[in-house]
């Protein structure tokens, strides 16, 4: 179609619309006391694989059903991206849904100007969020408020479906190609998923991995860490850095902040399947690579590289009431990538990120992911343009890098495979290009509960609460791994 029948047929579409209303008043007032009623929706299957999708993994169907189409829908969505970009992605989706993007044309290079000619057959209205999405509070708020966003970003999926906040998404993605697993990462839709129901549509990843401060590193001339950095490389810096602060006049300084920010992380490093924590729900136990990682962190702390060990009187007496990793009293700490500006500001020219130490030279860790959804609003009067628009956004690569191009995505990783979008990702990247190295290892991912399961995931923080200085200052027993797997248990 060119432009000249696209135009054409817009015009066509509004008079059509134009007469439609009109037929419709009419109709309502002579029928003043008929009712109607809505189609039921169809079932969704179970979680896509590749027998159960079409191969083509970038089609965009239809945009908006003919019935919706009458009434000019207004789709508010909360994210983090600006009303310009949005209203250049539901051109862009429009565009695509009539085929009016020529050959060699996709979201990296099409036109600004071509998409502002574009009339898209809704409306959305932009309501900002933070970078990881709406918060457990703010959801709730717009529930009790009942002004639900038709879409929005969550950084608390599992509140969302437990209090009939998000919709369930399969009457209306069940045969959207965009969730093709030749496309994306089917694990990211099955943590978004509860009872058989998808809750969710990946957008945004981040990982779990260490952040550096190099001004520790040089003023002790001690050799800076590579991203893939290995358990004895890392034990080793610590050591220079620890002896040199140890022996010198200046103020003292650490290694590391916390190991027992480790313990969720580091049984990956050894074990041979990767859970969050070393822990397989399934079989409710901590696997083998569990001990081995405690064993290790027992040794580090107990070694005064890190401040676990400190009494709180003589964590005041050294750092006041300043927090350390702000202060630069500390060379290394765990972090979240999602958080890479924050730390940014602090130390915009000395900050490195490296992933979570592993046990053999040049083997890259499994990463624990963070997943961030596109939810839909149980409460939205357009549940099929709302769904596929979100699909759209988060999953298809000319919307993913007509994103990345108008706006960045500085700390956080693809939720798509294509080759494409993870070079767009980190090839402009001030920080977080290291990143890439992650595609080749997507398959060994493991998963926060953060997002997805908030119960667990807390009953995880109060064991680290609890059992960390057990676990770095005694022998692991079974008697403590037993406790701990009870904690659990009653999540």
């Amino acid at each position: 179609m060119d432009k000249s029948s696209y135009y054409a047929n817009t015009l066509i579409r509004r008079l059509r619309i134009s007469f439609r209303m009109g037929a419709l008043i009419f109709v309502c007032f002579s029928m003043f006391y008929v009712s109607a009623c809505g189609a039921p929706s169809s079932d969704f299957p179970e979680i896509p694989t590749e027998s159960t999708l079409p191969t083509e993994s970038e089609a965009v169907t239809s945009s908006v059903p003919e019935i919706e189409e009458d009434v000019f829908p207004v789709i508010q969505m909360a994210s983090p991206y600006s009303q310009d970009t949005l209203n250049y992605l539901s051109r862009l989706y429009e565009a695509k849904s009539l085929g009016l993007l020529g050959t060699g044309v996709n979201g990296d290079n099409v036109s600004l100007s071509f998409l502002d000619s574009i009339e898209p057959p809704f409306v959305v209205e932009a309501l900002a969020t933070p970078a990881t999405g709406a918060t457990k509070d703010t959801i709730m708020n717009w529930k009790s408020d009942a002004v639900l966003p038709d879409v929005f970003l969550a950084s608390a999926l599992s509140d969302s479906f437990e209090n009939d906040v998000a919709l369930s998404l399969n009457p209306y993605l069940s045969n959207d190609s965009l969730l093709n697993p030749s496309n994306t990462y089917i694990d990211m839709f099955k943590i978004l998923s509860s009872d058989g129901d998808v809750f969710g549509i990946p957008l945004l990843a981040s990982v779990d991995l260490l952040y550096v401060n190099q001004e520790l590193f040089r003023t002790s001339d001690t050799e800076l860490l590579s991203f893939v950095v290995d358990i004895d490389t890392f034990e080793a810096a610590s050591k220079s850095i620890s002896e040199y602060y140890d022996n010198s006049e200046l103020t003292p300084s650490f290694p590391f902040y916390y190991a027992e920010d480790l313990l969720p992380f580091l049984g990956a490093s050894y074990a041979d399947s990767f859970y969050y924590m070393t822990y397989d729900a399934g079989a409710s136990t901590f696997i083998p690579g569990f001990d081995t990682s405690v064993r290790f962190l027992n040794q580090y702390a107990g070694a005064g590289y890190s401040l676990d060990l400190l009494s709180e009187q003589d964590k005041l007496d050294l750092f006041g009431t300043f927090d350390p990793v702000i202060s630069k009293r500390v060379a290394m700490w765990v972090g979240n990538s999602s958080d890479v500006m924050r730390w940014a500001n602090y130390m915009p020219y000395t900050l490195q990120m490296a992933q979570i130490p592993s046990s053999e030279v040049g083997v890259i860790t499994p990463p624990c992911l963070t997943i961030y959804p596109l939810c839909i609003s149980a409460t939205t009067s357009y549940p099929e343009i709302a769904s596929r628009f979100a699909s759209f956004v988060a999953l298809d690569e000319d919307a993913i890098l007509l994103r990345l191009r108008l706006e960045g995505s500085e700390g956080f990783l693809p939720t798509v495979k294509s080759n494409r979008v993870w070079t767009r990702y980190f090839e402009n990247a001030t920080y977080s290009s290291p990143l890439l190295y992650y595609k080749e290892y997507m398959a060994n991912a493991y998963y926060s509960p953060e997002i997805s399961d908030e119960k667990l995931y807390e009953r995880f923080s109060y064991i680290i609460k609890t059992y960390s200085q057990r676990l770095l200052t005694e022998n692991i027993s079974d008697d403590i791994l037993k406790e701990m797997t009870d904690v659990l248990m009653s999540a």
